[in-house]
């Protein structure tokens, strides 16, 4: 996980402050133990973390942090209260390392990642935390990701051994060719 946040940090051009995606084409690739990992790590390089769990539909990201909340980013973005302050909790894996857990599943789950709270919520993120990671769905079964992606500055694709189907990859390929993500 150092090397993976070294290579980031070169392909980012080691930028201060930056949203990182993490997605892949199905489920159980990874991309919750990646976006946990990779967070610490960049928690234990003295950067200010927030790992966002922004998969709505099924979250995975309280079975790695053991915190005890049930409200997270549908639960902001379904409040008319703007503060999402009150939503963040420490992950407890490490001081500089918050998180924000994916929270109550909504029935609309790409209509409620289209809400315009997001723009203000990425800005006022970005001036309190150096790396924001976002932890998303799967793009090859839903489109939630594309949604939230605009505010990514890099996307981590991840596939596995033995889990992601070989015909996956031309799915990535297009995805990667047709810059649905940013910064593939």
């Amino acid at each position: 996980f150092r090397a993976l946040r070294n290579n980031l940090n070169f392909a980012l051009n080691n930028k201060e402050k930056n949203v990182i995606l993490i997605t892949s084409s199905l489920s159980g690739e990874g991309k919750t133990f990646v976006s946990v990992n990779l967070s610490v790590t960049y928690a234990l390089s003295g950067k200010r973390v927030l790992l966002i769990g922004a998969d709505i539909r099924r979250p995975r990201l309280k079975e790695y942090v053991q915190i005890n909340v049930n409200k997270g980013l549908s639960d902001f973005l379904i409040d008319r209260d703007s503060d999402w302050n009150k939503y963040i909790n420490n992950s407890g894996l490490h001081p500089n390392m918050d998180v924000m857990m994916a929270g109550t599943i909504p029935p609309n789950p790409n209509e409620l990642l289209m809400n315009q709270k997001l723009d203000g919520f990425f800005k006022e993120i970005e001036e309190v935390y150096d790396i924001v990671i976002l932890d998303t769905a799967p793009v090859g079964l839903v489109s939630d990701s594309y949604q939230i992606g605009k505010y990514a500055d890099v996307t981590l694709y991840i596939v596995r051994e033995n889990v992601t189907p070989r015909d996956a990859i031309n799915f990535v390929n297009t995805q990667r060719r047709d810059n649905r993500l940013k910064n593939m």
